[in-house]
């Protein structure tokens, strides 16, 4: 479990179109299996954090949370969850109130609503899984 991505921790590999990415700071993240138990430390941030990493007790779909958060706000250019201080972001996940605003969203297929949905599920054992994921249409198809 990387534990922090977000924006700042992906760079591209060069400059050149095409050019490959990688996911960089490794310093919250740690190994866990799928038997493992839950992990219960709040790290990693405020705008990024799942709803479980706020309670204290998530597992590696907080990874897949982020991805949800990241990917809503490369096309929207704002965050779904939004505040004026960490506790105001953290009571905005909270209550999950995810909106897709029409004269932003209209611009986008349905498929990558469906995709930023399928990973902002507040119930963390709905998120659709890595696998999951990569095979979503959305991704598919690009």
């Amino acid at each position: 479990m990387h534990r922090d991505i977000k924006p700042e921790n992906v760079l591209f590999e060069s400059n050149e179109e095409g050019a490959s990415t990688k996911l960089i700071d490794f310093g919250l993240s740690r190994t866990h299996g799928l038997n493992d138990r839950d992990m219960m430390n709040q790290v990693g941030t405020p705008y990024y954090m799942s709803p479980a990493v706020l309670e204290g007790k998530y597992d590696r779909s907080c990874d897949l949370w982020a991805v949800g958060i990241v990917s809503y706000i490369m096309l929207s250019g704002y965050p779904p969850f939004n505040g004026t201080s960490d506790y105001e972001v953290q009571e905005s996940i909270r209550r999950g109130d995810l909106v897709f605003e029409r004269d932003i969203w209209q611009n986008f297929s349905i498929a990558s609503r469906d995709f930023v949905s399928k990973l902002l599920c507040m119930n963390s054992s709905k998120i659709m899984s890595a696998d999951e994921a990569l095979r979503h249409p959305w991704i598919a198809s690009a």
